[in-house]
């Protein structure tokens, strides 16, 4: 709820009401808008550090501060989504576009998200926590189920990355000049090819590419303004008459906030009885 309200709060601070109309309109056509409900306290994290990231968007020791917080919260997603940022900078730089972002700032979020890893494995290292194989090792065990689950349902798992928020992204590539559009484009496009790497489609790509629509398109006034003359308004609207669906292992699946309940009551009366392996349970 937090990050929902933040984002509401950052938009009406940052834009003129016009815009901050349509940001939210925008914002709420995205799964990342939902994602942060699917699965109750990381991602809803996730995408309120990156929120918190922006509100000083000059600051080094600001964008310092967010990316160590969220080098200790989810490194992974962080990496990825600020480098693509990273990439959208360079090229707006090579090309003379307006870049999104200032380079102090960017390079205090990539510098603090290393040091928030360093810190935590510090910190479990200190107190003998045991760390599992990680990530890689869980990808490479499971890539060809993964890659094969996204050719046999591409349409499936292509609308999971962005839900209505594709129509959005088919109004970027028609409004401005074509080196503001290939600056934000190539590394979206960049990152379409995730979906060959995870297994929880909808959620893992509403984290890495956050932090690129966030700086380049929902609190950006100049790009705000030429959607404006487009039909990324009127569609955002009807966009939300679809059901927001999270796509995982290639299938469609439901929100597992309910389950999130379950096991609260779990915690808190001892009913009802869970799985032993509670945190799968809800593909089972």
């Amino acid at each position: 709820m937090a990050a929902s309200c933040g984002f509401a709060w950052l938009a009406g601070l940052r834009l003129p009401d016009a815009e901050a109309r349509l940001a939210l309109w925008l914002y709420a056509s995205l799964p990342v808008a939902g994602s942060i409900y699917y699965w109750l306290g990381m991602d809803g994290l996730i995408h309120g550090l990156m929120i918190l990231a922006v509100l000083r968007p000059k600051s080094m020791a600001w964008g310092l501060g967010a990316g160590l917080l969220l080098g200790m919260q989810h490194f992974e997603s962080g990496l990825v989504g600020y480098s693509a940022l990273a990439v959208a900078h360079f090229l707006a730089t090579r090309l003379k576009a307006e870049s999104p972002v200032d380079p102090r700032w960017l390079f205090g979020i990539l510098a603090g998200l290393f040091l928030g890893r360093a810190l935590l494995v510090v910190w479990f290292n200190y107190h003998d926590f045991e760390i599992g194989s990680g990530r890689t090792a869980w990808m490479l065990e499971h890539l060809e189920g993964m890659v094969l689950s996204v050719l046999k349902r591409p349409h499936l798992v292509l609308w999971g990355v962005f839900g209505g928020g594709w129509f959005m992204v088919a109004a970027l590539c028609g409004a401005g000049a074509v080196r503001d559009r290939v600056a934000l484009l190539v590394p979206l496009g960049g990152l379409l090819g995730l979906v060959f790497f995870v297994a929880d489609t909808t959620r893992v790509m509403a984290n890495v590419t956050f932090p690129l629509l966030l700086s380049s398109v929902l609190i950006n006034e100049r790009v705000l303004r030429r959607l404006r003359a487009t039909w990324a308004l009127p569609m955002a609207r009807a966009s939300l008459l679809i059901p927001l669906i999270f796509v995982v292992g290639g299938t469609a699946s439901y929100s597992v906030i309910y389950h999130d309940f379950l096991w609260l009551q779990h915690a808190l009366t001892g009913a009802p009885e869970l799985p032993g392996r509670w945190w799968d349970w809800p593909w089972r």
